[in-house]
């Protein structure tokens, strides 16, 4: 069963038209600088201040935002997940890339 990594998407996402941007497993992902979050019990909120977006992690998508605490590529980020998570590897990895393409086009996650 593959892990769901964020919780309803929030109305307030001004870049839900835009194309998903070109993730890969070499991609190195960091936070954007501009990003404020709050955990709250096993979600994190994340609110970027410039556009009002929110974001609501569960604690899968948690576990991610929390090992970027520096720069990771989607590789170390799977693996993380494979750990803790005992999902199959393909999985972990394309979960992961789904959740970086989308954190990445709401302005979230950028290329570190």
């Amino acid at each position: 069963m593959s892990p769901d990594l964020m919780s309803d998407p929030s109305p307030l996402q001004p870049f839900a038209d835009a194309p998903l941007p070109a993730v890969g497993l070499d991609t190195r992902l960091a936070r954007t600088a501009e990003v404020a979050f709050q955990s709250l019990g096993e979600e994190t909120v994340i609110v970027l201040p410039l556009t009002r977006t929110l974001h609501v992690l569960n604690a899968t998508g948690r576990f991610l935002w929390e090992a970027l605490d520096r720069p990771r590529s989607v590789r170390e980020l799977a693996a993380r997940l494979i750990e803790a998570y005992e999902v199959a590897p393909a999985q972990a990895e394309a979960d992961v890339l789904a959740w970086a393409a989308e954190l990445k086009r709401q302005r979230v996650l950028v290329d570190g």
